[in-house]
């Protein structure tokens, strides 16, 4: 998708394992649609379900106060910019344990 309101509208249409969430996008920030993604899980059953989506952040903003904040919106995990391949895969092994 291309920004976070089309992510949201996205999670609302299919249920979905990872989300891979930018944080700064036009339209609506990464940061609000985590919210309104755990929102709409919350509201619509999937929460109760067990069918969260696994959200990692991707963003340059990397200080540990910033991650803290996206971990307390429902983050599950980060990844810095530039993405490196073992970080990726080491976010994604992490998720599945």
């Amino acid at each position: 998708v291309r920004n976070g309101q089309e992510a949201c509208d996205a999670v609302a249409d299919q249920v979905y394992d990872i989300i891979f969430m930018d944080i700064q996008m036009p339209v609506m920030d990464g940061d609000v649609a985590i919210s309104k993604i755990r929102a709409f899980e919350e509201t619509s059953g999937r929460h109760e379900a067990g069918q969260d989506a696994r959200i990692i952040v991707v963003s340059a903003h990397a200080s540990q106060e910033k991650l803290r904040s996206f971990l307390k919106l429902g983050a599950n995990g980060f990844l810095p910019k530039p993405l490196i391949a073992a970080d990726l895969a080491a976010q994604i092994h992490a998720l599945q344990a």
